[in-house]
């Protein structure tokens, strides 16, 4: 019997670490909101530091505010995931 495929997701990645590793992300969240705070209070709908770009778009909820929901690196087509996220 073939052998089937198994991909693992990023997300599964960052919670086996953060689980299994006792690594807490919320120093990283803090950071990344530090980074982003300013542009999100004028509107922008992303953000780039030393070559990776954070992408903004409103919550689900209304309680959600606005949700850093990626992060791009250099070449990664900001100019497409924009386009498509503008909101």
């Amino acid at each position: 019997m073939k052998e089937p495929k198994i991909t693992v997701s990023d997300h599964a990645v960052l919670r086996y670490i953060e689980r299994s590793y006792g690594l807490s992300l919320d120093p990283i969240r803090e950071k990344i909101i530090k980074l982003v705070k300013g542009p999100v209070a004028v509107g922008a709908s992303s953000h780039t530091v030393d070559d990776v770009t954070f992408c903004f778009e409103k919550g689900r909820n209304s309680s959600d505010g606005i949700v850093v929901s990626t992060v791009l690196e250099r070449g990664m087509g900001r100019t497409k995931w924009l386009r498509d996220h503008k909101g």
